[in-house]
């Protein structure tokens, strides 16, 4: 066990002392900024100044044609809003129509509908009251036959 151990360890170690060594040896083959020479300063200056003013060239560019494009994009909105407008306001003329034509057919047709419902109302009432009243008017009757019948009939009752 001793034994692997101390072997892993020392592949770890051969590992890590080559990584350092290549490390060092990549950073030492770079030269400093004071290497370069009067003339490579003055390239790398004209360069950056190049990039900028093609970076604001583009940027420039960029943005007109966002802008165009945002223009573009507002200006079909607007006719879209307009166009939807118009539209709206159809609707809106064809809906008081119709509730106009409702008003007018609906109305005297809705008075007579409720005139039949309380006309059937009041005659069902009467109905029934007058089979009540009719009930009892029977009920009297057969009182009163039933009585005629089971009594003796007086003799001033015949004249």
């Amino acid at each position: 066990m001793l034994y692997k151990r101390s072997t892993i360890l020392f592949v770890f170690v051969m590992l890590f002392v080559s990584y350092m060594c290549s490390v060092g040896f990549t950073q030492s083959g770079q030269g400093s900024d004071a290497e370069l020479s009067g003339s490579q300063y003055i390239d790398l200056i004209k360069e950056i100044r190049q990039l900028d003013k093609n970076m604001t060239k583009n940027m420039g560019e960029l943005e007109i044609k966002m802008r165009d494009h945002v223009d573009e994009k507002i200006s079909a909105l607007s006719t879209d809003i307009s166009d939807l407008r118009k539209d709206v306001a159809f609707i809106n003329g064809q809906l008081s129509i119709i509730k106009w034509a409702l008003t007018i057919i609906g109305g005297p047709l809705l008075i007579v509908i409720i005139g039949v419902l309380v006309n059937n109302y009041f005659q069902n009432r009467r109905n029934k009251n007058n089979v009540a009243t009719q009930n009892d008017v029977k009920e009297s009757i057969d009182a009163t036959d039933t009585d005629i019948l089971d009594n003796e009939l007086d003799l001033l009752d015949s004249f």
